[in-house]
């Protein structure tokens, strides 16, 4: 087969010019080999007749193989194939396919290059290039023998080196002739906002010259006033927002609306050291002499705090988070803000840089707006009247003068909060009676005609002078000394008055005057904290921090245990500042060492549980007194009598724990705040005003009034005989030879002895009391001079504290009932349920469930409560609840709020009603909160002071078929006792999680 080789084949076969000829060693291999080769070149497949009578031409002579072969080439079979039967050579044709390339085409080494007229060379096998050798026969060698052979590479790397270095040359000679040009900054491109920078704090300040000369710096300043922010009980009824915002969107309408009643004022190249309640008091004067509005009646007399802008019921108010906008009111959220005295504006954009020198304050301009209002609350009971027409303020169209006192609701429910703002129409409707169309707000705010203006009441010119008493020149760049209040200093007094002493409450009571340090109704807990931090940095100048107060305990009795030990510690040590310390943690941990939950509600539970253990035995510490209060309870009947170091040691923590709870914001009950009061002040018996009296101790009030209008010389009638036999251990006959002077002296005692006790602060008991009530802390302020610089001084302090709580209607102001939250398929159904339910929730919402839980008496079900008696906290006195009409009230401001009082600071008790799908109830693992739907558990949060109830569980209640048999065996018993269990089981513990 292998001689069937046509000249076709061959001229596939051997295509190309053969630089080399074929060896003839390749017709001398054996014929074993033969069989084996001829199969390997020709395909088993093909189809083409070979002819073996092929011309064969003569073979010429074998050239030497060379030296960079690796090994013989493929041999020819030479019985096969003669050599004179061999083609001529044929050009290396470029069209042999891959296949028969790789199998006919074996690596071969290269062979030298013969003569070229060579007669009879056979041209050899082909294959492809294999090194650098072969890349140099093809590139080709000098002709000239003298000449260095050089390879294709590296003439091609030479050709390239020379290419490189002319065109370095080039570049060299350029650069050394051409003139160099200077590189540009890049140029960036052409924006809208070329030319315009956010101002800033410091382009508003500037230097002046004062009038003497001297250089000042001097801040462009622009004081913008809104009317006073409603209170919550207004922002219910008039469904207004919950928060002051800064307007943006609706920036310019709120300013020309106050521009209308002179609330707006600038102050260019104001001086920096302008004092802020010199600034306040010329604001002051400017509105007084516009006229258009009446400021409450502040008195003649100054109350007991250093800062004369208290005297104006005008307040500061500041920027919260930085004034960013809030995801919420997506606007920057306002807050009145409590400044010490002698703050300047240099302050406000530096120490309150925060507060005040936000982007949002200032303008295009270079101006620093500053914010304030006007503050009704407390001392300033009264709202600003306005001489003005609706239409001429810009929100109503009445054009009849009043002296409106309706203004604020109206601005803030048309403003609202900026992004809902009803503009520019939207206000005109929101007043509007729809039957009668006539706008009743008016009328209902008391906004009288200018014509009925002897019905209002004027303000003196006591205190026009006082208001207007040193103003400031708006301009002026050497204005800035505080106008001074008088110093009143007094010395504690005692009930002993010598004779001819006026009898009681007949002169008025100045309070001492607080030199150090002033402070504001902003936030009790922060303020003592801070002063006692102030105190340890002052002791200790290379801490940066006091020490944490960090307790862990499983429950909230085992904390108020931990705490209680604590407060041991701290007055026997004298110092204070650890349980002060402004970075303090109460944490509840279950058995496996997880947190089960923190913050302020547990704080005030535990400090609030800690009193609690440590009175639990009320005859041991207390007396009753008047009004459901006690006093200290004292075993010495004279001033030197001795007691036990032990029993004064008790009194002291128990002085401590008192004054904790207070600066925690929870009252010391059953002590009366009138004996705190008296503490405080330091045995000043003058601070018993009859104010003071009359607000905690009505008939304690009535009753002395009645003595000091009893003429001397007549016998007192039964209703003294009481209070005498309690308080004094006398009979009404005793008194009846009495002078005028023994009857002045009784009316002292009989309000000492009621309050104070027999002894007062003369007695060791109560002194070591007093000891540990002051919470002393090194180089620091007392408790009781904190607590005396509030604002109306030491009583304002406990009024926000104490308050009373005996009805639901105590309470309903401070509740705030959420339905929002329910699924609109369970609103329907609770609907339809109340359309049917049993008497007497027919056709009644959830509030009238609330309400009748709370105004009902005893333990409902009796039987079924003794199963889980054991589940409730032992603090609770039971024994209340049969006779007490407030323990249902009280008990549940214990589990929402962490005490059992209302909570101080108009924080609001929330009870949000839920569907089943609520996330935010009982946020723990999947199969807890399923067992708590199923038992209807209440969701309590006493840091947000909220509670969550499954709305699913009620409509249950309200469902079932009850048993006359059984306990409950109705709708309304099973109710109550569902709300009695929740309340009393959530309160010491924790189920939000």
């Amino acid at each position: 087969q292998a001689g069937q080789l046509t000249p076709a084949v061959w001229s596939q076969i051997f295509s190309a010019s053969l630089s080399s000829p074929i060896s003839p060693s390749i017709f001398n291999s054996d014929s074993s080999s033969t069989s084996t080769h001829s199969a390997n070149l020709i395909p088993n497949n093909t189809s083409t007749n070979l002819s073996a009578n092929l011309p064969v031409s003569p073979l010429s002579v074998a050239q030497p193989l060379s030296a960079h072969s690796p090994s013989a080439p493929l041999s020819l079979p030479s019985n096969h194939l003669a050599p004179s039967a061999l083609p001529p050579a044929h050009p290396l044709s470029t069209g042999l396919s891959p296949a028969i390339s790789s199998t006919l085409l074996p690596a071969a080494p290269t062979l030298t290059t013969p003569p070229v007229n060579t007669p009879g060379m056979l041209p050899g096998p082909v294959a492809p290039y294999r090194s650098i050798q072969m890349l140099d026969s093809v590139a080709g060698s000098s002709t000239d023998p003298n000449t260095q052979r050089m390879s294709g590479l590296t003439s091609l790397v030479s050709s390239r080196l020379d290419s490189s270095r002319s065109n370095r040359a080039r570049r060299d000679h350029a650069a050394g002739m051409l003139p160099r040009k200077p590189r540009s900054k890049a140029q960036r491109k052409p924006s809208l906002m070329d030319g315009f920078s956010v101002p800033k704090i410091e382009d508003c300040i500037t230097s002046a010259l004062s009038p003497a000369g001297q250089p000042l710096d001097v801040i462009n300043l622009s004081l913008q006033g809104r009317l006073p922010f409603p209170s919550s009980i207004q922002r219910k009824e008039h469904d207004l927002p919950s928060n002051q915002v800064f307007y943006l969107h609706q920036e310019t309408s709120f300013y020309n609306l106050n521009e209308n009643i002179g609330l707006n004022f600038e102050y260019p190249l104001l001086p920096l050291d302008t004092p802020v309640d010199s600034l306040l008091q010329n604001i002051s004067g400017k509105i007084q002499e516009k006229g258009m509005m009446q400021l409450p009646n502040v008195g003649t007399s100054p109350p007991t705090f250093l800062s004369s802008s208290s005297l104006l019921p005008i307040q500061l108010l500041s920027f919260s988070n930085l004034g960013r906008a809030n995801s919420l009111s997506k606007a920057p959220r306002l807050r009145a803000i409590a400044l010490r005295t002698g703050t300047t504006i240099k302050d406000l954009v530096t120490l309150y840089r925060k507060e005040f020198a936000v982007r949002p304050a200032i303008t295009q301009r270079n101006f620093l707006i500053v914010n304030f209002s006007f503050d009704h609350r407390e001392f300033h009971n009264e709202r600003p009247a306005v001489k003005i027409s609706l239409a001429d303020f810009g929100l109503g169209l009445e054009v009849i003068a009043r002296h409106h006192r309706c203004l604020s609701i109206r601005t803030y429910a048309t403003f609202r909060e900026d992004f809902d703002a009803l503009l520019p129409h939207g206000f005109l409707h929101l007043f509007v009676d729809e039957d009668s169309l006539e706008d009743h707000l008016c009328e209902d705010e008391g906004c009288l005609l200018v014509e009925e203006e002897n019905h209002l009441e004027g303000s003196s010119e006591e205190e026009e002078a006082a208001l207007t008493a040193n103003p400031l020149p708006p301009t002026s760049v050497s204005s800035g000394i505080s106008p001074q209040l008088p110093q009143i200093v007094n010395t504690p007094s005692t009930c002993v008055r010598e004779r001819g002493q006026p009898v009681l409450w007949a002169s008025t009571w100045n309070p001492p005057t607080q030199r150090r340090s002033t402070f504001y109704a902003a936030n009790l807990t922060t303020t003592f904290y801070q002063e006692s931090q102030r105190a340890f940095l002052r002791n200790n100048p290379n801490e940066i921090s006091p020490p944490l107060l960090h307790l862990v305990g499983l429950s909230c009795e085992s904390l108020s245990q931990a705490y209680l030990e604590e407060v041991r510690s701290s007055f026997i040590a004298g110092n204070f500042a650890h349980l002060l310390s402004p970075d303090c943690h109460f944490v509840i941990r279950d058995g496996s060492g997880n947190s089960v939950t923190s913050g302020r509600g547990v704080e005030a539970e535990v400090i609030h549980g800690a009193l609690t253990i440590f009175s639990r035995e009320h005859g041991r510490w207390f007396t009753p007194a008047v009004e459901n209060f006690s006093t200290l309870t004292t075993i010495a009947s004279t001033c030197n009598e001795h007691v036990s170091q032990e029993c004064l040691n008790d009194l002291g923590i128990l002085g401590a724990l008192v004054a904790l709870n207070l600066v925690n914001e929870c009252p010391a009950l059953p002590l009366n705040p009138l004996f705190l009061l008296y503490l405080i002040y330091e045995g000043d018996f003058d601070c018993l005003t009859e104010a003071a009296v009359s607000e905690w101790s009505p008939d304690l009030r009535y009753i002395l009034r009645q003595w000091i209008n009893l003429p001397p010389h007549e016998l007192p009638s039964a209703l003294f005989a009481s209070h005498f036999a309690t308080h004094h251990d006398l009979q009404l006959q005793t008194l009846a030879q009495r002078d005028p002077e023994t009857h002045r002296l009784l009316g002292y005692r009989m309000l000492h002895n009621a309050v104070i006790g027999k002894l007062g602060t003369s007695s060791l008991e109560v002194q070591a009391f007093q000891k540990g009530f002051r919470l002393p802390v090194p180089n620091g302020l007392t408790f009781c001079e904190i607590a005396q610089c509030y604002f109306q001084g030491a009583r304002w302090f406990l009024s926000r504290i104490y308050k009373s709580l005996k009805t639901f209607d105590d309470i309903e102001l401070w509740l705030d009932v959420d339905s929002h939250e329910i699924s609109n398929e369970d609103k329907e159904r609770l609907d339809s349920v109340m359309d049917s339910a049993p008497a007497p929730y027919a056709r009644r919402d959830f509030l009238f469930v609330l309400k009748d839980f709370f105004e009902g008496r005893g333990i409902p079900c009796p039987t079924a409560f003794q199963a889980i008696i054991s589940r409730i906290n032992p603090r609770i006195s039971l024994e209340e609840a049969e006779d007490d009409p407030s323990f249902r009230v009280h008990s549940f401001c214990w589990a929402v709020s962490g005490a059992p009082f209302l909570p101080p600071g108009g924080r609001e008790l929330k009870v949000i009603l839920v569907s089943d799908d609520n996330q935010s109830y009982m946020n723990g693992q999947e199969t807890s909160r399923t067992e708590a739907l199923r038992l209807g558990v209440h969701s309590y949060k006493t840091c947000f002071q909220e509670v969550r109830i499954p709305i699913s569980f009620l409509i249950k209640l309200l469902t079932l078929e009850y048993n006359s048999g059984l306990e409950p065996d109705n709708a309304r018993d099973a109710i109550h006792f569902w709300f009695f269990q929740q309340t009393l089981e959530a309160i010491g513990s924790h189920t939000f999680n």
